[in-house]
């Protein structure tokens, strides 16, 4: 499907303003540097060493990265990076540290060649012409297609053209197909496109873009036996809905699960685990990289000493199953978060408050959501949820709402907390 490998690209054909302000002879040196930007060095000899890529493996991914160098005066670098992960799915991300010297770029992104076979395009979004951050309040929402040389806009000036704003899609789901086979190519869940027509009609201004978050979700599974094992009730949906709410709000999230039916958040890059040890590798890791994290998660305290390798059978006496400690993942994020916003989770039954503020000290949380079984709607499985935010500053307690709009009231406070 691609026909060459992805490289970074740093020029746009100039367009009938920029021939004006002399925009080619100004910014030259990023066509040369798009041109023949390479992994070998060529300031240290005639044939440059190669710069070995970097591979970094995470808990559910590997990441590739490439440095390249670009001939220009003075010398620059950019960083090419491909995060892989278990579903196949590739992100990649180019990253450049700017030279005082150099000036604008016309543009910075990565080319990707295809197959001229693949002449069709089809899109959900605004049409049918070509449309701009500037240019498409005349543009209609829909469902066009055409041919990729339909895009070629006949401007007097050869430019680029083509572009398509609002583009929204749905991606099938993973599963059985039709043809036997299993993979992905099935239709989304129902829950999961009304969640994405739900998102496009509540469209929400960006306010978070640029950063990163991550959200814990769901319940642990502690295996007794490889059929047994310790775990609780909740669902993951208030969690869920944070992590949406984030996304919306353009975010970076990356939502550690524990096992739910839910439909993955849009958006959100999910990272499915079992036991409270792979949700605390998984959170660790994605933390290093974030600037903050919502511990909604239901992990286990405990967890059995050893995990049978058989069934265990029933017999006439007791059964007694030594657990020990799990590793507390709040606390070990706490004792890292440096200046970043660290947002807790408190499900009591009695001393609510007390219990909240302990947790608020002992893990250094900015805020603790707290809810009570013995609140009407509150808790595990609903669609409702009853909250008080307990801070150093005092309690903040909320009206019975929906999931969804909790998850608001969590990314209000957290916006908060980032801008002061």
């Amino acid at each position: 499907m691609i026909e060459a490998i992805p490289k970074p690209n740093f020029w746009r054909a100039p367009t009938d303003n920029d021939c004006g302000s002399l925009m080619q002879m100004r910014y030259a040196q990023w066509k040369i540097a798009s041109m023949y930007a390479s992994h070998k060095d060529y300031r240290k000899g005639m044939y440059g060493p190669a710069n070995a890529p970097e591979t970094t493996v995470h808990e559910n991914s590997v990441e590739v990265a490439f440095t390249y160098i670009l001939p220009t005066t003075p010398a620059s670098e950019c960083r090419l990076a491909y995060e892989v992960t278990g579903d196949g799915r590739v992100k990649t991300t180019l990253t450049y540290d700017p030279v005082k010297e150099l000036g604008d770029m016309p543009e910075f992104g990565v080319l990707f060649k295809f197959n001229a076979d693949y002449d069709h395009v089809q899109w959900y979004g605004l049409g049918p012409a070509e449309t701009y951050a500037d240019r498409k309040h005349g543009a209609k929402l829909g469902i066009y297609e055409n041919l990729v040389t339909d895009n070629m806009a006949r401007y007097l000036v050869p430019q680029e053209c083509g572009n398509r704003t609002g583009v929204q899609v749905v991606e099938p789901g993973d599963g059985e197909l039709a043809s036997g086979l299993s993979g992905k190519g099935r239709m989304a869940e129902p829950a999961e496109i009304v969640a994405f027509v739900e998102r496009l009609l509540a469209e929400k201004k960006k306010t978070l873009c640029g950063k990163r978050f991550v959200v814990t979700a769901g319940a642990t599974i502690e295996a007794i036996d490889p059929v047994r094992y310790i775990s609780n009730h909740s669902s993951g949906k208030m969690g869920y809905a944070i992590a949406g709410e984030l996304a919306a709000r353009g975010a970076e999230v990356t939502l550690v699960t524990g096992r739910t039916a839910l439909p993955t958040p849009a958006g959100v890059t999910r990272c499915d685990v079992l036991s409270a040890e792979e949700m605390y590798r998984a959170a660790t890791a994605a933390f290093d990289r974030a600037d903050g994290a919502v511990m909604c998660a239901a992990v286990a305290d405990y967890t059995p000493e050893t995990c049978a390798d058989r069934k265990l059978k029933k017999g006439d006496g007791e059964l007694t199953i030594r657990l020990r400690r799990t590793k507390d993942i709040a606390a070990e994020l706490g004792s890292r978060k440096g200046g970043r916003v660290l947002v807790g989770f408190a499900l009591e039954t009695d001393d609510e408050e007390a219990h909240a503020r302990e947790k608020l000290r002992r893990k250094h949380f900015d805020f603790v959501v707290l809810n009570s079984l013995r609140d009407a709607g509150a808790g595990f499985r609903g669609d409702t949820n009853k909250v008080t935010f307990v801070s150093e500053s005092g309690n903040e307690p909320l009206p019975l709402l929906a999931k969804r709009e909790v998850a608001a009231r969590i990314a209000d406070k957290i916006e908060t907390l980032i801008n002061e």
